[in-house]
């Protein structure tokens, strides 16, 4: 399954509602939803340095589920680098949609990970 290709013109950002199921029992209720004027929607779910386990959960999750339309924004002070780092390589041999940001990431940060 391919992620979708998003064009940040369109998009309106509003606090999530909606609960995604993942299979397996798992349930997101993102932070931020993303949609466009077209009706498709992208879920944002972001992950502070409190967070750890809740990251490591939903990539498996993720994992499994594929094709889920869920981008995850990980603070880089969640986990040591090098963790990190191996987190995301593995999303992105498993086509998991992840960013990193330092303390909260900025609208204009988020429209650009979109286009």
């Amino acid at each position: 399954n391919e992620q979708p290709v998003l064009d940040r013109k369109g998009y309106e950002a509003k606090e999530g509602e909606d609960v995604l199921n993942l299979g397996g029992q798992n349930y997101v209720v993102p932070d931020i939803t993303f949609e466009n004027e077209a009706g498709r929607r992208m879920h944002l779910e972001l992950f502070h340095k409190w967070h750890e386990s809740q990251l490591n959960q939903r990539v498996e999750a993720l994992r499994v589920a594929k094709g889920a339309s869920l981008i995850l924004g990980v603070a880089e002070d969640l986990m040591s680098k090098e963790k990190l780092k191996e987190t995301q390589k593995n999303s992105q041999v498993n086509s998991l949609s992840m960013f990193t940001f330092k303390r909260f990431p900025t609208p204009k940060a988020i429209m650009a990970y979109l286009s």
